[in-house]
């Protein structure tokens, strides 16, 4: 160091003596910036502050190092030390101190959405899948994932979201957008059974089949709200089966009712007996047209109902004649119309009319002849009842005898009993008496004299007898 000589001395000789000037460097403090970033984003230049320069002073030379920051910006989530190197005498006015900066790597903000998914109800879940926005490069992606659903079997919308172990994704911050598992009806189909019955029968339970319903464990669903109905109707036949299922009573499945089921009426082929009885009448003959019309009906069997006999026959007969008539009634004539009860027997018995012969008693007319007169040619005889207009033949009276009949009273009876007249029956001949009377004869005695004194005269001479029968003598 060197002073120079004053210009106006005032009077001194000014004598030096030299000295050394020394300039120390000054201290410097250089302090990194702190940086943050974005994991996978290109990291910025690095900065630092210098505290104490001088002017416009500038560190020259000054190398800012992140030892473990990935050459490709990759660096994980994490702090990275930036430290700073000095190239050696290029900062020479300066004593430099150096603070280190922090690197900051923040996890880098993804979205994560899950897909919608579906399925019909009763199916295995389907495969859960997510997409990622936001990753850094193609071939990065989320680790452990772990997929979940809002639990429930049933048809409806459920959740679904996935969670990452923690810690497994430390680059990245996970935004997850939900998806849905929507659960559809399942389609089933529900056929009613088939089912029968005898005629007279109440109805069997009607059932039906479903097919297609879901089985979760040991249990097998069952449809609710289903309703079966027939048609109407009782005689033998088939008839339809109409099935309504509620569907709000069923939200996990779409019912189909598939057509077919029948319930069947078989007819009751259980023997069954109708027994057909003609109308019968008796009378008497009495000269007029008589009839005798219908039938009864009857069955033991209170379930058949008589009016499916159908009658094609006459049930009409009519007589005039003592005789037996017959209606003609056959099982032909009858007819089972029922198709609930085919298995009818008629047990028919005829009707008739039955017209009995009237009752008549016959008596012979009492007669007479005188002795010595010939026998009548024909006795009469009477008869009580009989109709106007009719006639009784081979009928005759008779004595018995022939010739010439003592006097006296003879039997005057029946010797033909056997009238043509179907339509009469004799009950009783009565006989009647047959007399032969006295004929009167007359004897006269002829006056006649004598002289007294003399034998009387041959009485017997002097009588005639005027009246007798040829070679009839008086005796006495």
């Amino acid at each position: 160091v060197s002073v120079d000589q004053p210009a106006d001395d005032h009077g001194y000789v000014v004598s030096t003596v030299p000295a050394k000037f020394t300039i120390t460097p000054i201290a410097v403090s250089l302090t990194i910036d702190d940086m943050t970033k974005g994991y996978g984003n290109a990291t910025k230049e690095f900065t630092y502050k210098a505290t104490g320069l001088v002017g416009q002073d500038e560190l020259k030379d000054v190398t800012l190092v992140c030892a473990k920051c990935a050459s490709d910006n990759l660096e994980n989530v994490g702090e990275y030390e930036i430290t700073a190197s000095i190239k050696e005498g290029s900062n020479p006015k300066y004593t430099i101190t150096t603070t280190p900066g922090k690197l900051t790597v923040t996890p880098k903000a993804v979205t994560v959405t899950v897909k919608d998914a579906e399925k019909v109800y009763g199916e295995k879940d389907p495969t859960f899948t997510f997409e990622t926005e936001g990753l850094v490069g193609d071939n990065e992606k989320l680790e452990k994932a772990t997929i979940a659903r809002a639990d429930g079997e049933d048809v409806g919308t459920y959740k679904v979201s996935v969670d990452f172990e923690t810690g497994s994704n430390p680059n990245y911050t996970v935004t997850v957008k939900e998806g849905t598992l929507t659960v559809t009806p399942k389609d089933v189909t529900l056929t009613a059974d088939n089912v029968s019955k005898k005629f007279g029968e109440k109805d069997p339970e009607l059932t039906y089949t479903v097919d297609g319903l879901v089985k979760l464990g040991e249990t097998e669903d069952k449809l609710a709200g289903v309703k079966l109905t027939r048609e109407k109707g009782e005689n033998a036949g088939t008839y339809a089966i109409t099935a309504t299922v509620d569907a709000k009573a069923n939200p996990n499945y779409k019912v189909t009712v598939a057509e077919g089921g029948t319930l069947t009426i078989i007819a009751n082929d259980d023997k069954i007996v109708v027994v057909v009885k003609g109308h019968s009448s008796t009378g008497v003959y009495r000269g007029k047209e008589q009839t005798v019309k219908g039938f009864d009906i009857s069955t033991e069997n209170k379930a058949y109902d008589l009016k499916f006999v159908e009658f094609t026959g006459d049930s009409v007969v009519s007589g005039t004649d003592a005789g037996t008539y017959e209606m003609g009634l056959s099982k032909d004539d009858f007819k089972n119309t029922s198709v609930n009860y085919p298995n009818i027997v008629f047990e028919v018995t005829d009707g008739s009319l039955k017209i009995s012969p009237k009752t008549l008693v016959v008596t012979a007319v009492g007669d007479s002849i005188i002795y010595g007169d010939a026998l009548p040619t024909e006795f009469k005889w009477t008869v009580d009842s009989l109709l106007t207009g009719d006639v009784l033949d081979n009928i005759h009276v008779s004595v018995g005898k022939t010739g010439i009949l003592d006097v006296g009273e003879y039997k005057l009876d029946f010797d033909k009993k056997e009238p043509t007249n179907k339509n009469y029956v004799v009950s009783e001949f009565v006989p009647a008496v047959f007399k032969v009377l006295k004929r009167e004869v007359t004897v006269t005695i002829r006056d006649t004299s004598k002289v007294y004194g003399s034998s009387d005269p041959a009485l017997d001479s002097l009588m005639t007898v005027s009246g007798l029968r040829n070679g009839d003598v008086l005796e006495g």
